[in-house]
């Protein structure tokens, strides 16, 4: 997660990124593709690359699938923490009916 906290007049403005992660779709293709690579690593001779890409999807997986489903679950969690909300308060967002 990153991001930062800005003081504008009376609003304070958070912006922020959390990584959202990869589908379950893409996640079954990426962990098809891997083992099809390191077998092809191990034709061509190369054990250490073959084994380092196995251990490194299941890594990979794992946080994919974490920033899939708990990114917005964080962004609510974020919220709360700072009491904050993801519209802009209705004094800067409605024209003013002062002018009429």
């Amino acid at each position: 997660m990153e991001g930062q906290i800005v003081k504008e007049g009376a609003v304070s403005i958070i912006r922020g990124h959390i990584p959202e992660g990869a589908p379950p779709t893409r996640q079954r293709l990426i962990a098809l593709v891997i083992p099809i690579a390191s077998v092809m690593l191990l034709i061509r001779g190369e054990p250490l690359l073959a084994v380092l890409a196995v251990v490194g999807i299941g890594y990979l997986l794992v946080m994919m699938r974490g920033d899939y489903f708990n990114s917005d679950r964080l962004l609510v969690e974020v919220e709360k923490t700072l009491k904050a909300s993801p519209k802009p308060p209705k004094s800067l967002t409605a024209p003013s009916a002062k002018g009429k």
